[in-house]
């Protein structure tokens, strides 16, 4: 993905924003995967007043930190090189130590109804679709993992 000038203003915009009013020790953690520098930038800078973020770039960067993190929310991206957001996805499901963790894909490209249906019957817990609003991306995440706990009647 090409970063443009608009995408600097995006990310010194948010950085100026206050510091985190939720103390480190009781943020959940989130670990947010996507082969964009910039995006990832963005989501961390976005996320990081409610959440403990920790990036990776790749889909096997991913698997080892999901393995050493144990994040609460994965924030993974379907389209990337190598190793893409689905076979990541699958992979995680595979592992015992890591088929548990709550997975948001996120994707550019629009997903078909089957799609969306396919990823949370794997046990996905929902889907989000780029551009994502780094205004509102906590917000839409705290949402989606609530769902998604609700379902799975997981408790804190």
């Amino acid at each position: 993905m090409e970063e443009t000038g608009s995408d600097s203003r995006i990310v010194s915009a948010l950085a100026s924003l206050d510091p985190p009013c939720t103390p480190p020790s009781t943020m959940k953690k989130i670990l947010v995967v996507d082969d964009s520098k910039c995006i990832r930038t963005i989501n961390q800078i976005a996320l990081k007043h409610a959440w403990d973020v920790s990036l990776a770039s790749s889909g096997s960067e991913a698997l080892e930190l999901a393995l050493r993190y144990q994040p609460d929310l994965i924030l993974l991206d379907v389209m990337m090189p190598e190793m893409d957001g689905k076979t990541t996805f699958d992979r995680l499901r595979s592992n015992a130590d890591t088929d548990s963790l709550p997975v948001i894909l996120m994707s550019a490209r629009t997903l078909r109804d089957d799609e969306i249906g396919s990823f949370v019957e794997s046990g996905a817990a929902g889907t989000l679709a780029k551009p994502i609003d780094p205004m509102t991306l906590s917000e839409d995440l705290e949402k989606i993992y609530n769902k998604y706990r609700e379902r799975t009647n997981v408790s804190e």
